[in-house]
């Protein structure tokens, strides 16, 4: 089975999502930022260095914060702790059902047999001894 497309796939994915993510988080650092914490508004170029690899990775999330930032509890108005547990629960059940899935795929899609390297033809390697004398 040739894995080879699907992991370009893969890093053809991954590579957008991250090129999404930094012109996100230019677009965030200069406009966005002041408008979802206003303390975050006097930080220094040191602050925003330190939030930008965590801006880039989360940008989905934040960019939900920026967007509808009525529709996101904030700080001031956090969730209860009961919904808090049952979001956990949801997530601890996926993670339960997703990581042994992944493993048993990745044990599937393994080769049967490893098949050693062949030396090319012609060429004969100056370790192995010669059958001539």
């Amino acid at each position: 089975m040739n894995l080879v497309p699907l992991v370009e796939a893969g890093w053809w994915i991954l590579s957008g999502y991250l090129v999404m993510g930094v012109v996100f988080t230019a677009a965030f650092q200069i406009r966005g930022l002041q408008r979802i914490d206003s303390a975050a508004q006097n930080g220094g170029i040191g602050f925003r260095l330190l939030i930008t690899p965590g801006l880039i990775a989360l940008w989905p999330l934040m960019a939900g914060r920026w967007l509808f930032p009525h529709g996101m509890p904030s700080p001031e108005s956090p969730i209860s702790p009961r919904r808090s547990r049952g979001i956990h629960a949801v997530a601890w059940w996926v993670l339960l059902v997703v990581i042994p899935l992944l493993f048993v795929t990745g044990l599937l899609w393994r080769p049967a047999e490893i098949v050693p390297r062949r030396e090319s033809s012609g060429l004969k390697s100056s370790s192995t001894p010669s059958s001539q004398p």
